[in-house]
């Protein structure tokens, strides 16, 4: 119906004056709905896909579940969790910001000719195709984190359990907005996918288990300061070992290597929300710059 309402609008005075008005026949709440509408249709018609990443968060969760099965709460273990509790970031991370970094690049195309046509704005366009993904972004880390948290033996505590799904969830929508910032910066799936790593090495590296958080060399600070796999492992290691599991001198022991303090987690979590939103408004932007080279 909008498109119909373009090609009706545009009869008179041509594509040319609809560029050189701006003036878009759709509200941009009708834009938005349908937006979102053709992005959940475009997923529906791909269940395939859908089936392969609810069969890997299945998967994923028991293998590294079962990796690190029942870890006891004494010193022994504390390497097998610091290790379990990094892989389980470091494979969400990776997840939620590689779907996402072909799906702008692919669209790309029928965008631009929809703004051209003055059928779609870039806030509209944008803001559909971000809500569609919010619930895959929110189930699938939840299936993978519930049944790892369980068989590796995190803190049987409902509190302790729903922060640390929190955290997974907000780390995985954080990734999606790099995984967006990297395919509107580039506008093309297999850079997007390439750079991906080249910036999640550095972000990982100064977590905390590989190399000192209080060492990062001045030229990977600014990577350092919006990693989102560094907050959300610091959440999960504050969450974890807050719990009265653990020793009082495990905890503070602990608490040094990773290079964290007691009270911290709302700092990490909170940080998560930024980067979240932060990430998401520069590939909005990204998308608007594309968008406005496209009329000149």
């Amino acid at each position: 119906a909008w498109m119909a309402d373009v090609e009706e609008g545009g009869s008179g005075g041509g594509m040319s004056a609809l560029v050189s008005s701006r003036e878009f026949p759709a509200t941009a709440w009708t834009q938005f709905v349908e937006s979102y509408k053709r992005t959940v249709k475009s997923y529906g018609r791909e269940p395939v896909l859908a089936k392969v990443r609810f069969g890997q968060a299945i998967s994923m969760g028991l293998i590294l579940g079962l990796v690190y099965l029942q870890q006891p709460f004494d010193s022994s273990a504390t390497k097998n969790r610091l290790g379990a509790m990094f892989l389980l970031i470091m494979k969400q991370s990776v997840a939620s910001m590689f779907t996402v970094s072909q799906v702008i690049p692919k669209d790309m195309a029928v965008f631009m000719r929809e703004y051209l046509t003055s059928a779609n704005r870039p806030s509209s366009y944008f803001l559909g195709l971000s809500l569609a993904e919010v619930p895959y972004q929110v189930l699938f880390p939840t299936i993978f984190g519930t049944i790892a948290y369980w068989l590796i033996g995190f803190a049987p505590e409902a509190s302790r359990f729903f922060v640390f799904i929190v955290t997974l969830v907000l780390m995985a929508n954080a990734s999606c907005s790099l995984g967006y910032a990297l395919s509107t910066l580039t506008g093309h799936d297999g850079v997007a996918v390439a750079l991906g790593p080249v910036l999640m090495l550095p972000m990982s590296l100064y977590a905390g288990v590989l190399h000192s958080s209080d060492n990062v060399p001045w030229y990977f600070v600014p990577l350092d300061k919006v990693s989102m796999i560094k907050y959300a492992f610091q959440a999960i290691v504050l969450n974890e070992f807050g719990s009265d599991k653990y020793t009082p001198k495990l905890r503070q022991f602990v608490f040094d290597y990773i290079g964290v303090e007691t009270g911290q987690i709302g700092f990490c979590i909170a940080m998560l929300v930024v980067l979240l939103v932060g990430f998401r408004i520069l590939a909005y932007i990204f998308l608007l710059i594309r968008a406005k080279r496209a009329l000149m």
